[in-house]
């Protein structure tokens, strides 16, 4: 005996056409979002990927070290949308952090940031990656290099 939910898995086998037009997410829709949102630099979305149709305009919030996240209000789901890391700043762009100089450490998330002291534990350019310990016995994070002695921790860590 099936349940309701193997035979509508089993007709939507037997029917692609039907769960095509079932109402998924335009996954163009989700690229063009992003890509607008993190200035063209992106990796397109996995194409397997099947999202309930968004029946408002998606949001993009802004780039937060290697990602987008695009939000649809209506239906609550949402979608981390990598940044290409080859748009990365050039090898040759200075390095504005090094291993062992204290940096100020901003903790940003939706509706507030937190501001800290810290010791870089790599180098860094700016845009790129840096790992920092907090405090001395703890495990170091990763932020992003803003400028020189400066590093932003998103919502990603």
């Amino acid at each position: 005996m099936m349940t309701i939910f193997r035979r509508a898995m089993f007709a939507a086998m037997l029917c692609p056409a039907a769960a095509s037009a079932g109402g998924f997410q335009d996954l163009d829709a989700v690229d063009a979002t992003a890509a607008q949102a993190a200035d063209g630099a992106i990796r397109p979305v996995d194409r397997r990927l099947r999202l309930a149709a968004c029946p408002d305009i998606l949001v993009a919030d802004p780039p937060t070290l290697d990602s987008v996240t695009i939000r649809c209000p209506a239906l609550g789901w949402r979608l981390r949308v990598l940044t290409d890391s080859s748009k990365a700043p050039a090898a040759n762009t200075p390095i504005i952090i090094k291993r062992g100089d204290p940096v100020s450490v901003n903790f940003v998330a939706s509706g507030f940031s937190v501001t800290t002291n810290g010791i870089a534990e790599s180098e860094a350019r700016i845009g790129e990656r840096v790992r920092v310990r907090v405090e001395q016995k703890s495990n170091p994070i990763t932020g992003q290099a803003i400028d020189a002695g400066s590093v932003r921790v998103g919502s990603l860590n």
